[in-house]
């Protein structure tokens, strides 16, 4: 985006803050996300965050006790909550149980608490929550049975509490509507966004410590049954031997409490695998800068960002073909069926061979973080009109 574009879209955001008429009320961001590590979910809450915070005055964000907060939020902007959350369970006592009631007393007219990454307290007020998908719903087997509980229990309350749900893509929007049964005209729509300059400025990437080849392909996904890691790690065995010489397959991406058990995940550096687990921002877009193209097994998303990231970066992106990913990749990604390995095997040596090129990044069909940051201050301020 060019620096006019940049300014324009600034200016914007500012007229439109002085001329709405509830300009006096309080944005706060429910900050629980930067407790946990970075995934697609937490980097939606972290940029957006950071646009609200730099463009809106009225906006503050929630942070326990013993946090550092991050540089990019001054202490003029936080609400610090003054419970140690040195203990998991005394985390989930401060932001699910202490925090409402906080924000209440503290608080003194209206106000809006934006919780970014799905389930929140229902005892806040005036809750604008962002709900990424129904993945819980769709299959509960992907989920530990704890998860699945406290996530339909939640849901539940949100409803009937009136909490205003956001969503980030229009498949996602549908299917919130039909899993908890609510008008799609309540819901509304804001993507996640990209930056021009990448993940992060290119003097700041940098190379994970485990040696890889110079040529390989890369899966960003956590360890997540309904990402499909075992079918692409299938995929890449089937390319034959003299091909894949030499190059790599390598995974990025934690393992989380969350989630159910993983199973048939083999293969090792001596077929070429490198599993590197979670990577910071920095590594990553080492990585986005150097592979040879991304892919992605998944059986359903709400998204896919690291579509919008690898394109960003100049990679190929072979994706399967679900809702989600076809509404975010559209024409720039190449998609496969997950009814049969072998064709993803094809795809997976049409990219090592060059036969599958860089899409073209629609830039003008996905926000940037600044539009993103945007559409969400505009959710929040008609819970005050």
């Amino acid at each position: 985006m060019t620096n006019q574009n940049h300014l324009f879209t600034v200016l914007c955001m500012k007229i439109n803050q002085e001329l709405n008429p509830g300009s006096d009320w309080k944005f706060i961001i429910n900050g629980n996300f930067l407790y946990q590590r970075v995934t697609g979910t937490q980097r939606f809450a972290t940029e957006i965050s950071k646009v609200l915070l730099r463009h809106y005055d009225n906006t503050r964000i929630i942070v326990a006790g013993d946090i550092e907060a991050p540089d990019w939020i001054s202490n003029d902007r936080i609400m610090r909550i003054p419970i140690n959350c040195s203990l998991r369970w005394m985390r989930y006592f401060a932001f699910w149980v202490f925090a409402p009631f906080f924000v209440r007393k503290r608080v003194k007219g209206k106000y809006v608490v934006w919780s970014p990454c799905n389930i929140a307290s229902p005892l806040f007020k005036n809750h604008l929550v962002t709900i990424h998908d129904m993945s819980v719903r769709h299959n509960p087997k992907w989920y530990s049975r704890r998860h699945f509980l406290t996530t339909l229990l939640t849901e539940r309350l949100l409803i009937k509490t009136g909490a205003r749900i956001t969503t980030v893509s229009r498949f996602s929007k549908k299917e919130i509507a039909r899993y908890l049964g609510i008008n799609e005209n309540l819901i509304s729509v804001t993507p996640n966004g990209f930056s021009p300059k990448g993940i992060l400025n290119q003097n700041e990437i940098v190379e994970p410590e485990q040696k890889l080849p110079d040529v390989f392909l890369l899966s960003v996904a956590s360890m997540d049954p309904k990402k499909n890691l075992d079918f692409i790690v299938r995929a890449w065995l089937g390319i034959p031997a003299r091909i894949r010489k030499d190059a790599g397959l390598v995974f990025t991406g934690g393992k989380n409490k969350a989630f159910g058990r993983l199973s048939g995940l083999t293969g090792g550096q001596e077929n070429g695998i490198f599993w590197l687990g979670y990577v910071s921002d920095a590594q990553l877009a080492w990585l986005y800068s150097h592979t040879k193209g991304v892919i992605l097994a998944s059986s359903y998303e709400g998204f896919g960002l690291p579509i919008v990231e690898a394109l960003a970066y100049g990679a190929g992106v072979v994706c399967s073909d679900i809702p989600a990913f076809r509404e975010v990749g559209k024409e720039s990604a190449t998609y496969f069926s997950l009814d049969d390995v072998h064709t993803l095997t094809e795809k997976l040596i049409d990219l090592l061979q060059n036969k599958i090129l860089p899409g073209k990044f629609a830039a003008p069909l996905i926000p940037t973080w600044e539009q993103a940051g945007d559409s969400v201050w505009k959710a929040a301020a008609t819970l005050c009109q």
